[in-house]
């Protein structure tokens, strides 16, 4: 904040038993010194995650932004999140409805975009599915992760590419 970033991300609201470094989002957000024009970021796995903030954003400390993502790899996804596409798009369609409410804005990531481990190459289908889902739901940005670390430039600019033919209009 006091570097005047524009937009910081702070924190992850990952269950505290599965990432303990996450342990203390809420004291994090708490004493966070505010500042206008600073956009807080958070990482947002599910709802229990939510409802946490939820009561963080109540008090007068919460996010103004949050992270929501999905896995493009379908695989990757039901490992590290034990939901399939349309289980995890239901509960991010739930969470987006009462983020907007509170007037939190949505990132919303398309993650594996470049490929997976688990899953190989991921289908560019996967990942317009993905954001297409984010875009209709609301979300003000479409992040691209590469979650497993397999990008390269080439990859990347034409990933980009498709989906900026496709989606004209949508902030990446």
């Amino acid at each position: 904040t006091d570097a005047w970033f524009k937009k910081v991300e702070v924190t992850s609201f990952s269950h505290p038993k599965l990432l303990p470094q996450f342990a203390d989002a809420v004291e994090v957000l708490r004493g966070i010194t505010r500042r206008p024009g600073v956009s807080h970021v958070v990482l947002m796995p599910n709802e229990k995650g939510f409802e946490r903030l939820e009561v963080c954003q109540k008090e007068g400390y919460g996010a103004d932004e949050i992270i929501l993502m999905i896995s493009s790899s379908e695989a990757h996804n039901k490992l590290n999140f034990r939901m399939s596409h349309e289980e995890a798009m239901a509960e991010h369609a739930r969470i987006m409805k009462r983020a907007h409410a509170l007037g939190i804005r949505v990132i919303g990531c398309a993650g594996t975009v470049y490929g997976c481990p688990m899953g190989g190459d991921v289908p560019i289908e996967n990942v317009v599915k993905l954001t297409r889902f984010y875009v209709e739901e609301g979300a003000q940005t479409i992040m691209l992760g590469d979650t497993t670390g397999v990008a390269n430039p080439v990859l990347v600019r034409r990933r980009i590419g498709e989906l900026k033919a496709i989606f004209p209009k949508v902030e990446f």
